[in-house]
């Protein structure tokens, strides 16, 4: 259970397990709690009541410092800074190679417009930032993330520009890495949601259903009804 001072509860009774290995999808319309759940775990907030745990063990019990270390987290808002694209990535892990760089940008399929630069990695953003579109932004961002090589994996509406045909091609691309640790993965669209493992429908602060993508069309009527609103409608960007 979760509420901010003085307000009614924010979370209520949610529970819920994300193994090492899997895509735990936290979906429902805004205001719904989503993203404070992962507030919760990086502990810009605890708990009114209940515990978050890793590996068993409150996380209360771990310096702030060894509990971030452990999570890499990609959210809407990207920040880049005016430097280079190589350098805006490693400023996720400042002791990363040069080879593991070129690997998260793969990852993020951040090299499809950068090797099209005519300084590539090496362009800097300034001005040039304000060209890249918002896609590309967050692409950067989650490099940025990948290359911290994090145990526990937060898009926080990560992939909220792309639309359906483009975030299917970058979770395929990502899809190998996202498989060797805990990824939880928060969306109001839908269609960004389907390859994951658990989907969990968040509505009013309470977990009222979960399954995958196929179990949760056939089952409840508030997933079903906002996916295909969702698809008759359209969003995102490439």
């Amino acid at each position: 259970f979760f509420s901010y001072e003085g307000t009614d509860g924010v979370l209520n009774d949610v529970s819920f397990t994300v193994p090492k290995g899997r895509i735990t999808a936290v979906v429902g319309l805004s205001g719904e709690g989503k993203t404070t759940i992962a507030n919760l775990l990086l502990r810009f907030y605890d708990p009114t009541s209940g515990s978050v745990e890793i590996d068993g063990v409150d996380i209360r019990k771990a310096s702030l410092k060894s509990l971030r270390g452990q999570i890499g987290i990609v959210t809407q808002e990207v920040v880049l800074f005016n430097d280079t694209i190589r350098n805006n990535i490693a400023y996720g892990n400042e002791e990363a190679t040069d080879d593991a760089i070129m690997s998260a940008a793969a990852a993020a399929q951040v090299d499809q417009f950068a090797n099209s630069l005519q300084e590539g990695y090496d362009t800097v953003l300034g001005e040039e930032a304000a060209r890249l579109s918002r896609g590309q932004r967050q692409r950067i961002a989650i490099a940025r993330a990948v290359v911290r090589d994090p145990a526990i994996l937060i898009l926080d509406e990560a992939t909220s520009s792309l639309d359906a045909h483009h975030s299917s091609m970058f979770f395929e691309a990502l899809s190998g890495f996202m498989r060797e640790r805990a990824t939880i993965l928060i969306s109001h669209q839908l269609s960004h949601v389907s390859k994951a493992d658990q989907i969990l429908v968040l509505t009013q602060g309470r977990v009222t259903a979960r399954g995958t993508h196929k179990e949760l069309l056939a089952n409840c009527d508030f997933y079903s009804n906002l996916y295909r609103k969702q698809e008759v409608s359209g969003h995102g960007e490439g």
